[in-house]
């Protein structure tokens, strides 16, 4: 276990900005996960090959990158619920975060079927290589997938704090698993027709773990009070809509170097976002919706949904989102520290480019 503080020595909480405490728990985070499998998964490796393959495959994922911003958001909510910037002790919760995140990043690219993620190939394409079969590389990404889970339970049941703080926790993290996978029925099985079942969609399925869950249960490891929960929950469910409805637009009219994506991508794909969603109410598109989606056809798809006002109907819709976050952000009575870092992460989440 590291010996030494969360931070280096010339970062300080109370004065550092909210990118640079992002970025010193994104660097322990990225510093320290690799230990932690080592440690935690080295007997079950060496114990057979087949479950060495199906691990590697999970650590691997872990590993390549992502802007840990759920271990970033619990960290957050630790302090501004008056706990200290000790990443040391964090660190199984925030582990629990990231392998979480694997978990359900491995089943939702089996179900949609891509193959590549952060950079690489995806779990199940990695082990359909591995196995020589398509069906036995889903067999055992979804496996991984459930792995990854157990191993997030186990993390967030030893973080090293107060029983009431990790019973508060541990209860915390399954209620927020249970509704992003609520989340993941509704997007896979009931598609959208309005925006209320887009919101609904997605406070379920990115809310719940993208802001509101780690932000809620690093205050629980604070031991914060009920009223200080509330209103963080008030403050980050909003927000993590608003995030998800930033993603929509930027699945469509987002700068391909920024986003890694193409332009009009979502369109190529025919997501049901909030965008296409209300894009379906006008004949013009639904006609456009109807046929095989071609680079013309989702220019002018896109041109549409610019000059009708749609695009501009969900900016106005984030914007809305926004304040209800600061109003709840305003109502608590939190570290200023945290504060200061919640301000400036409705900015980063809401008014990002990628």
């Amino acid at each position: 276990m590291p010996q030494s503080g969360s931070v280096s020595s010339d970062i300080g909480p109370s004065s550092a900005t909210q990118r640079e405490l992002s970025d010193a728990v994104r660097t322990y985070v990225d510093r320290e996960l690799p230990t932690w499998f080592e440690r935690e998964l080295a007997p079950m490796r060496s114990e057979n090959r087949e479950l060495g393959c199906v691990i590697d495959a999970m650590v691997t994922l872990s590993l390549r990158g992502g802007k840990r911003a759920r271990a970033v958001l619990l960290v957050a909510g630790h302090v501004a619920a008056g706990g200290e910037f000790d990443l040391p002790r964090l660190s199984n919760a925030l582990f629990a975060m990231e392998l979480l995140q694997s978990y359900l990043l491995i089943h939702d690219d089996w179900m949609d079927d891509d193959d590549t993620r952060r950079g690489g190939p995806s779990v199940h394409a990695a082990l359909a290589k591995s196995y020589g079969s398509a069906r036995e590389g889903a067999i055992a990404a979804i496996l991984a997938g459930d792995f990854a889970s157990a191993l997030s339970q186990r993390a967030m049941a030893r973080v090293p704090f107060s029983d009431r703080a990790v019973v508060r926790a541990i209860r915390a993290f399954a209620e927020m698993q249970e509704r992003v996978v609520a989340g993941q029925i509704l997007d896979v099985r009931a598609a959208p027709k309005t925006m209320a079942d887009v919101e609904r969609m997605h406070s379920l399925k990115t809310a719940s773990y993208t802001t509101e869950g780690p932000i809620t249960i690093g205050a629980l490891l604070a031991d914060a009070d009920d009223e200080t929960v509330r209103l963080l929950t008030a403050f980050a469910r909003p927000l993590g809509v608003a995030f998800q409805l930033r993603d929509d637009v930027l699945g469509i009219f987002g700068d391909p170097q920024a986003t890694g994506k193409p332009l009009y991508g979502d369109l190529f794909e025919r997501k049901r976002t909030s965008l296409i969603v209300l894009a379906s109410s006008l004949p013009e598109a639904r006609a456009l919706l109807e046929k095989e989606p071609s680079e013309t056809c989702c220019r002018s798809l896109g041109n549409l949904i610019r000059e009708s006002g749609i695009l501009g109907e969900v900016e106005s819709r984030i914007t809305e989102l926004v304040g209800e976050s600061r109003r709840a952000l305003a109502q608590l009575r939190i570290d200023e520290r945290g504060r200061k870092w919640f301000d400036e992460t409705i900015v980063f989440l809401t008014e990002r480019a990628s």
